[in-house]
């Protein structure tokens, strides 16, 4: 089994139930998966296992990302390579995301000099609709406002929330977190802004 932050041994000496909890156990990383790399390991590794047959087991969802060059590695018709089984645990699953945040002043909004505008972009990335999806803009770690939106299947929908900062010449904490979906790493986002004096033009 190929996972990037576990320990791979050629002849594990842990029970299977063992295994079980601690790859259940194991948190996942935040980062882009590496299957060539992670293919030539278990490669390396399984060269000096005493067992007669071979097998890397990838378990995975199938997604593009991270294949690139993985499949000519290593040659499972070559003699003495490892068998690989690949176990498609992906399937239609609902994922929304908050794919940018941006801000910027909006002093003529009608929110005052410190006023500013902060926009998220939110993306569907499942088959069906997400209607009145719930976002939160949270400042400083305390929410501040709340808003839904309606976001069409494999589409995307920026939603403008205003604002008044206090303190000028403060910097901010802003994030936008939309409501939970059973993938979280990718709902919320944050950005730092800060309150600037206003700078006023006087007649020559």
């Amino acid at each position: 089994m190929l996972a990037a932050t576990l320990p791979m041994t050629a002849t594990p000496s842990a029970p299977p139930t063992s295994r079980t909890v601690s790859f259940t156990a194991e948190p996942t990383p935040a980062r882009r998966a590496d299957f060539g790399s992670a293919l030539k390991r278990a490669s390396q590794i399984l060269t000096t296992a005493s067992h007669t047959d071979r097998v890397v087991y990838v378990v995975t969802d199938l997604q593009a990302t991270g294949w690139e060059g993985a499949l000519a590695q290593p040659d499972e018709h070559a003699a003495g390579s490892p068998s690989i089984v690949i176990v498609d645990v992906g399937g239609a699953w609902e994922n929304r995301a908050v794919v940018s945040l941006t801000a910027e002043p909006a002093p003529q909004e009608g929110v005052g000099a410190q006023g500013v505008a902060v926009i998220a972009e939110v993306a569907n990335f499942s088959d069906e609709p997400a209607n009145k999806l719930g976002l939160t803009l949270r400042l400083d770690g305390s929410d501040v406002a709340r808003a839904s939106v309606d976001v069409p299947a494999h589409g995307r929908v920026r939603k403008r929330f205003l604002h008044t900062l206090s303190g000028a010449g403060t910097a901010h904490e802003v994030e936008i977190e939309l409501d939970h979906d059973l993938f979280t790493l990718d709902d919320s986002r944050p950005a730092r802004v800060a309150a600037c004096r206003r700078l006023r033009i006087l007649p020559a």
